[in-house]
């Protein structure tokens, strides 16, 4: 889905935004140009970026969990 009119940029470029290490709005627009030209679709990449936290945080959380029940086995 377009996310960015301006540029014509998706969601999947966004997110590739994202996982290349943008953690802001300034940072997503130095990557890939969303957001720097009218600003109409911040929001949006406020969510996204936000889900993308999220998701990262519950990975890391899985992972402790992971390693905390490994280490208890041995």
């Amino acid at each position: 889905m377009f996310v960015c009119h301006c540029r014509a940029l998706t969601d999947r470029e966004i997110g590739e935004a994202i996982a290349a290490g943008a953690r802001d709005l300034d940072e997503i627009g130095r990557r890939c140009g969303a957001g720097i030209t009218c600003g109409g679709c911040c929001p949006l990449l406020e969510e996204l970026l936000d889900k993308a936290v999220s998701r990262a945080a519950g990975d890391r959380s899985m992972a402790e969990r992971v390693m905390a029940a490994t280490a208890e086995r041995r």
